[in-house]
Formats: C-alpha cells, structure tokens, sequence
C-alpha cells in the first residue's frame, strides 16, 4: 500500500484519498451534518464549484453551534473553519505529529484529496512493520 523510498519517508500522495465526501458553501448545515453522520466521517472540505478549497466543516463545528444554541438553519459557510486549514501539497512529507482529523492536499488551491486521521494509525502500522522486518534481516 505504501511505497518504500530510500529515506523512509511517507508522502501526500502515497496515503490521500480522492475528496469523495464534500460540501458546497451555499449547502444547508443540517444536510452537511446528515452527510458527515451516514459516512462516519468527522469532517468534510468545502469547496467552491471549481473544486478550490474554502473550508472544513466538522462534527465540532456542528456540537459548538448546538451547545451555543447558535441557528442550526444556516448555510455551511456560516459554519465551516475558513482560516487556519490543515493543507499540504501532493508531494509534501507526512508530518505525523501534525495530522488534523482531516487534512486536506491541495495543488495551488485545488483539492486533490484528504488524508484522515486513521490513515496515520495505517501509516503507523506500516513503519512499524518495516522497522521490525529491518530489525529481523539484521539478526
């Protein structure tokens, strides 16, 4: 699943997925949330007709506007997190300390797929596995 390079490093590409769950600005947070819940996903990306990244809406965003009482008949961009957005490149290394429940690959703004937060238990798994085949052909 993962291809070994000589440094041992993971990239973007070799663990994102297409962005098959994603939402629209104009969309209505209550089928935002609807759509996160029967995916069992904890977040989604927002993007723009052109598929450019706006946001992120998340299941902290929808509890935050449910124990603040906040309106719950709003568009998404009145919801989604817009600034601060965990993005990476394509051909970015893997931080795997720095990985979001979502983070989202992008190339000049387009998105190109997400990397969520189980996948670096995968990413995980797999070094560890190669660290122990290495460990064995030293023996």
């Amino acid at each position: 699943m993962f291809k070994k390079n000589r440094s041992n490093e993971v990239f973007a590409w070799q663990v994102m997925t297409p962005p098959v769950l994603i939402a629209y600005p104009e969309h209505d947070l209550k089928d935002a949330a609807r759509k996160l819940c029967s995916n069992r996903r904890p977040a989604m990306p927002v993007v723009d007709k052109h598929n450019n990244l706006l946001g992120i809406i998340s299941y902290f965003h929808i509890i935050d506007r449910i124990i603040r009482s906040l309106p719950f008949n709003v568009k998404v961009s009145a919801a989604m997190q817009a600034e601060n957005l965990p993005v990476i490149g394509e051909n970015d290394v893997l931080d795997l300390s720095n990985i979001n429940e979502i983070t989202c690959v992008c190339d000049k703004g387009v998105l190109k797929g997400v990397i969520y937060l189980e996948s670096v238990a995968q990413i995980y798994n797999w070094k560890c596995q190669m660290l122990s085949e290495f460990d064995n052909l030293s023996k």
